[in-house]
């Protein structure tokens, strides 16, 4: 990574170190730090000016990394995911804040962290909805219909206020806490690619494929009065997934299995396989109980012409538009006798007892989360 300075414009130092290719790159707001993620989801930090490595944190090897952003002075960083996932990070130690799944199966788009540190703000590929989190509490209030998905997000300082860049050329202010417009300003240059915000949130910098940049005196925007705000500050968001949960022998939809913040064994200080107890209540509560399951079955263990053990995922095979499932997305299915090969494509429903537990191999790695011995199988699709 190349650091230049631009009065005049000149190559300043070369930060080297990282193993593979970098994918996105941050600086803190006070220059005295270089954030950065790879390819495979590897997170380091230099001190600037002197270009030495602060320090260098594995990332979660099965997504790659969409986008991250820095709060003010570097306390806070996070990143979002190629399945969903957001992960935040302590921008001084490296080490992790917490997670949370915020779209299932696709990519999320920008990402930006408040200045504070205390909120992240997040929007869907392809989609025009825009969501701010509180940290370590969880969801705060979303803006919808905007009209075409945001390329871009900023916190205005420490103003109550998001700016969200759209495909259409229009700029959205939005007011945090109730995820109202107060604003919408029409961008001549189309539409943005970057934002970026004053310390003081008063001005804002428009950044689009014109080779144009715009500033804007935002100073008289505020949040919007008599509307009904999200989550208090004190009160984390619960919850309650034991309403979806069938009764015995009923379908189970795979997104309860879902675990927003599980890490694989090698990137654990603490090897030891998952103990049943660190499952959320929800899912423990499923342990030993006859279900249904519906997904997409790749076969993972063949015998001649016939399954022995398929992997059910709730997603289609990825390609280069998706992404292996991580561990949380599928279900290892020993399946009934005389099961035949399986097209992944194609929609398969199968029953029986579900087990809950990681289970970790002779090479130290997780081999799966759930398991269940199918007394059915059944093609949905095709």
């Amino acid at each position: 990574m190349r650091i230049w300075t631009t009065r005049p414009l000149a190559e300043e130092r070369v930060l080297e170190g990282a193993h593979e290719p970098l994918s996105r790159v941050a600086w803190r707001a006070d220059g005295q730090a270089v954030q950065a993620v790879t390819v495979g989801g590897a997170m380091y930090a230099w001190s600037m000016p002197d270009g030495e490595r602060l320090f260098f944190k594995p990332g979660p090897v099965q997504r790659g990394v969409s986008n991250l952003d820095l709060s003010r002075h570097g306390a806070v960083f996070a990143w979002a995911a190629d399945g969903g996932n957001l992960r935040t990070w302590d921008g001084v130690s490296g080490d992790k804040l917490g997670g949370w799944r915020i779209q299932d199966g696709l990519l999320v788009g920008s990402v930006a962290v408040a200045p504070s540190g205390t909120l992240v703000a997040t929007n869907e590929v392809g989609s025009d909805k825009v969501d701010v989190w509180r940290m370590g509490q969880g969801h705060v209030s979303s803006a919808v219909d905007l009209g075409s998905p945001s390329r871009s997000l900023a916190f205005l300082g420490g103003r109550s206020i998001l700016a969200a860049s759209s495909l259409a050329g229009v700029l959205h202010l939005i007011d945090v806490e109730g995820g109202q417009v107060v604003e919408a300003l029409d961008l001549p240059m189309g539409s943005v690619v970057r934002l970026h915000a004053s310390a003081s949130g008063n001005l804002l910098a428009t950044a689009g494929p014109g080779r144009r940049v715009l500033l804007w005196d935002v100073t008289s925007v505020g949040p919007a009065e008599g509307v009904e705000r999200g989550q208090p500050l004190i009160a984390p968001v619960t919850v309650d997934d034991s309403a979806s949960i069938p009764a015995e022998g009923g379908l189970l939809d795979m997104a309860l299995l879902a675990l927003s913040d599980y890490d694989p064994p090698e990137l654990r200080a603490d090897p030891e396989p998952f103990s049943k107890q660190q499952f959320p209540a929800t899912i423990r509560a499923l342990d030993g109980h006859a279900f249904r399951l519906r997904g997409f079955p790749l076969a993972a263990d063949m015998e001649g012409e016939f399954a022995r053990t398929i992997l059910l995922s709730r997603f289609p095979p990825g390609c280069c538009f998706g992404s292996v499932p991580v561990m949380d997305e599928w279900v290892e299915v020993a399946a009934p006798k005389g099961t035949r090969s399986l097209n992944p494509d194609l929609r398969v429903e199968v029953e029986g007892v579900l087990e809950v537990g990681e289970i970790i191999g002779p090479a130290g790695f997780a081999s799966s989360l759930y398991r269940m011995q199918a007394t059915a199988l059944e093609l949905l699709d095709g």
